[in-house]
């Protein structure tokens, strides 16, 4: 059995490996706050029974909860299609009960459940935090990350949010249901770094706004933009609001083989963001 760790994805135990297929995300904002919404499509030739996944956050969450898994299918249907994709419940506010480790080099945030998931924040509280982290996740069932896949995001007041799955479906792939996570501040980020040992995926990105998005938003990270659709009218108009409030514009971006000998992830200056004063 192999004790697996895809930075992100970790697995013990596995009979064999497990790689990410494609990411998909959303980035919007909402009363104050930055909102990413991901999920994550695996595969294996035998896939485990249980896995878990880490997600670094810029500040500690203060929402995190399991989105349904019809989201990202509604949102893909809106866009043209110009590239080839295959379109593939829960809420918490994290405890202010802590667990502090020794000399506070990260604060362990008290765990909550859902039906599917058990939820943790590791709050960083020092810049050499990179043992305390690794030391919790194998006590807690985790394998450790490598330390240059952790270094960009050992700053403190940032989080790694730790989900584990419980239960899989039989089978050679599946896709993870999306985790919605918001934390206060200005700017809306998806963590790619963290998954540079993931091997090669494909990322869509989409991201709500008030206005059109320019066709470079991105171009940065190598994104390049698939589509845009109106959201009042449209037939996700309804599940859009309930999730995000009003937004007039979704806007979706792709990156193709990300990790690939062309497009490293860890060539990458930093993870692709947006400031919100853009998205109004």
């Amino acid at each position: 059995m192999l004790p697996i760790s895809i930075s992100c994805i970790h697995v013990i135990d596995a009979p064999y490996p497990v790689k990410e297929d494609r990411k998909e995300a959303l980035l919007f904002e909402e009363d104050g706050l930055s909102h990413l919404v991901v999920r994550t499509r695996i595969s294996s030739p035998e896939l485990p029974r249980s896995l878990a996944w880490v997600i670094p956050t810029p500040r500690v969450p203060v929402i995190v909860k399991e989105e349904s898994a019809d989201l990202f299918p509604q949102l893909y249907k809106l866009m043209p299609d110009r590239v080839q994709v295959t379109p593939s419940l829960y809420s918490f506010l994290p405890s202010c009960s802590t667990l502090p480790m020794p000399q506070q080099a990260i604060v362990v945030h008290q765990a909550q459940s859902t039906e599917h998931y058990t939820t943790q924040v590791i709050e960083i509280r020092s810049d050499n935090a990179s043992a305390a982290l690794n030391a919790w996740l194998v006590k807690n069932g985790f394998s450790p990350v490598p330390e240059q896949s952790q270094r960009h995001y050992l700053i403190p007041g940032r989080a790694f949010v730790c989900v584990k799955i419980r239960k899989l479906p039989e089978g050679t792939a599946a896709q993870i249901p999306p985790v919605h996570l918001a934390w206060q501040g200005n700017e809306a980020t998806l963590p790619l770094k963290f998954s540079s040992h993931s091997g090669v995926f494909d990322v869509d990105l989409y991201v709500l706004s008030q206005k059109r998005l320019s066709s470079d938003q991105f171009a940065k990270w190598r994104f390049r933009r698939v589509g845009e659709a109106a959201v009042p009218g449209s037939p996700v108009e309804r599940r859009l609001k309930e999730l995000a409030g009003p937004h007039s514009t979704v806007t979706r971006y792709h990156a193709k083989a990300f990790n690939s000998s062309g497009h490293e992830v860890t060539r990458l200056e930093d993870d692709p963001n947006i400031h919100l004063e853009s998205l109004r």
